[in-house]
């Protein structure tokens, strides 16, 4: 009886819940046009909040509370010193030999493609990898910044890769991190809030050109 009941449970849970499951897995683009939790907002140059580099910058001597004003006003926030330029130059290095060897199908699409990779890292797979992630989880004031931000004592990394480009490259295109479609303000139900922590691996100059971002 009780291999009856388990069996009659396990048929209604597939015939039931299921389908239900899968076709929200099959969500798309259409079925958030009924998801909204907040109106579209056009953006224009006249929303540019400063032009003035320093306003980006944050002080770790100063409180939580003035760089997570600077990172909700802004949109971005410089934090120096997240790891040490030791670490940096290793993990550099690092990068360089494996840009060398990497395959087509490790390798990320990336737009445009020429003289331009990324890849993913796996967390333990270099000592200099380890060392740049334990001193970026052991930084207290990055840490108190994103658990602020988040909400989250626990905040926790969703990806792990490296962008580079190089001699030569042409001016690359721009990239959004966080699609219109799969923003957590408009579709808070649907989306978590993420934000991207670049870290620079070298000093660049000015015929380099620097990262740009909006």
């Amino acid at each position: 009886f009780a291999i009856f009941l388990l069996v009659s449970f396990a048929n209604h849970f597939y015939t039931e819940y299921y389908p239900r499951l899968l076709e929200q897995y099959e969500r798309n683009d259409d079925d958030l046009l009924s998801q909204y939790t907040y109106y579209h907002r056009y953006c224009t140059s006249a929303d540019v909040t400063t032009h003035h580099a320093p306003d980006l910058l944050a002080d770790p001597e100063a409180p939580i509370e003035t760089a997570v004003d600077q990172l909700m006003t802004h949109g971005g926030l410089v934090i120096p010193n997240i790891i040490s330029p030791e670490t940096a130059t290793q993990l550099r290095a690092y990068v360089d030999g494996r840009n060398r060897v990497i395959s087509d199908e490790e390798a990320f699409p990336m737009y445009p493609p020429k003289n331009r990779l990324s890849y993913g890292f796996d967390a333990t797979e270099s000592p200099a990898v380890v060392q740049a992630l334990q001193e970026i989880t052991h930084n207290k004031y990055f840490y108190d910044l994103m658990s602020t931000v988040l909400g989250d004592k626990d905040p926790a990394a969703c990806e792990l890769t490296t962008i580079t480009s190089f001699h030569g490259a042409d001016d690359q295109g721009w990239h959004a991190d966080t699609k219109e479609f799969g923003n957590a303000l408009k579709f808070s139900r649907s989306y978590a809030h993420t934000y991207s922590l670049f870290l620079a691996l070298q000093n660049v100059t000015v015929p380099m050109g620097a990262t740009d971002i909006c």
